[in-house]
């Protein structure tokens, strides 16, 4: 095998490898893709599902207090003095405000889920644009091997003209001297 085959075959490997090392890497940043999108699913679809019953009981719970508060508001306005009347409504007021307070928390941990939802979304999307990039960089890189290759074959193509002609050159010097 001449020097010219060994360096070529040495190019053309160094090459291969490199091309595998960036399919691989490709590969693997697809798959963590997908799998980063499939969880933020999930979890928005389980942050969806415990919302929607939160939000059920909460209503449950606010309608079978107002029920009450109605049922015993006759008796109250009727029957009872200012003073149960004003328990009452003390009562009731302590109570809206536990429901805002309960209602705020949610709204905040829903909020907060659904941020870091998104962020992980979004993370997914710069990863895609990096596998892309790098996709669309093999493109001149094969470009690249190809100016190389033909380089290198031009330059062979000349060294044995020019090799030849100086064994010529050397001979005849060599003819002359004697």
């Amino acid at each position: 095998m001449s020097t010219k085959d060994k360096v070529e075959n040495i190019m053309r490997n160094v090459w291969l490898a490199g091309l595998g090392t960036i399919e691989s890497q490709r590969e693997a940043l697809a798959d963590s893709i997908d799998k980063a999108q499939e969880k933020s699913q999930e979890l928005y679809n389980e942050l969806l599902d415990k919302g929607e019953k939160v939000q059920e009981k909460l209503d449950e719970k606010f309608d079978e207090k107002k029920q009450q508060v109605k049922g015993q508001g006759k008796k109250y306005f009727d029957f009872q003095s200012k003073e149960a009347s004003k328990k009452h409504d003390e009562q009731l007021d302590s109570l809206l405000n536990v429901i805002e307070e309960l209602t705020e928390k949610v709204t905040v941990i829903t909020e907060k889920r659904l941020k870091d939802a998104q962020a992980k979304t979004t993370a997914v999307e710069k990863a895609k644009q990096t596998a892309k990039l790098i996709t669309e960089t093999t493109a001149p890189v094969q470009e690249v091997k190809k100016a190389t290759k033909a380089a290198v074959t031009k330059t062979a193509a000349k060294k044995p003209a020019v090799t030849k002609a100086a064994a010529k050159k050397t001979a005849a010097t060599k003819a002359a001297a004697k």
